[in-house]
């Protein structure tokens, strides 16, 4: 389920953490950590399943040295903050005193940071929230399983604030400074999320629908199967479908139960 790195022992311990971290998520929401656009990079998020396209940018418009030195830094600050765990080198450096930066190979995954990457990297299924023809960030949701049970629990990605007070270097990295919380829920847990998102009122954009779009895994591509655009006018009950049509309306518990569907295989 998740690819750690390290020595057998050391991997089976990690792994099994992460198990102990899906249980959990079945009773209650856990914290796995919080990420920057800039960490995602570093970690490879541009060539993983989804992601956003600013951030992507800005990673590839990147100074040729910047490209080259940032990810060193993004790895140091990850291991200081026990995301990252540096490994022994598998192959002694030629000469002592190279100047060779640890790279990604260098380092396992914590529990925490392979559960968000496992689930990132090649999802069973993925869920997206957008509010039609508005650009911005959206919470995302990733199935997290194996083969005998490919969602097991439910990796939840929503975007968080810069941290408070001023910090320039965060101005000056621009849609690379942009944060990402990921939480491990279980299926229950993020149906139950979707419908309230769902029901929310946007002061700005009072007529736009509140898209949630399913994706499912095929061949290596994530493909658009089913998207649900929900109309709320009074944050109470919504109606599905095309905009001006009439419907049956859903209230939470309901809409709750259509969500909840999204999170299986059966097509």
């Amino acid at each position: 389920m998740t690819a750690f790195t390290g020595n057998d022992a050391a991997a089976a311990a990690r792994s099994a953490e992460a198990r102990e971290l899906i249980d959990r998520a079945q009773s209650q929401d856990v914290l796995l950590t919080v990420l920057s656009a800039m960490d995602l990079c570093a970690l490879g998020g541009p060539r993983q399943a989804l992601f956003d396209e600013a951030p992507a940018q800005a990673w590839a418009g990147m100074r040729r040295r910047g490209r080259k030195q940032g990810p060193a830094l993004v790895f140091q600050g990850l291991e200081e903050l026990g995301l990252l765990i540096r490994q022994a080198p598998a192959v002694p450096f030629a000469a002592p005193g190279g100047d060779r930066g640890p790279g990604l190979a260098d380092y396992a995954f914590s529990p925490e940071l392979g559960v968000v990457m496992a689930a990132r990297a090649r999802p069973a299924l993925a869920v997206t929230c957008e509010l039609e023809k508005v650009p911005g960030r959206y919470p995302r949701f990733y199935a997290l399983g194996d083969e005998q049970d490919p969602v097991r629990a439910v990796v939840e990605e929503t975007p968080e604030g810069s941290p408070p007070g001023d910090f320039p270097h965060l101005r000056k990295m621009g849609p690379l400074a942009c944060f990402y919380r990921y939480d491990l829920v279980s299926r229950t847990s993020a149906a139950d999320f979707l419908a309230r998102w769902a029901l929310l009122q946007s002061n700005r954009h009072p007529n736009a629908p509140r898209l949630v779009t399913l994706l499912r895994l095929d061949q290596d591509q994530l493909l658009t199967v089913r998207t649900i655009a929900v109309h709320s006018s009074d944050g109470e009950t919504a109606r599905i479908g095309p905009a001006g049509a009439g419907g049956e309306q859903y209230d939470q518990a309901t809409l709750t139960s259509i969500m909840s569907g999204l999170f299986s295989l059966q097509r």
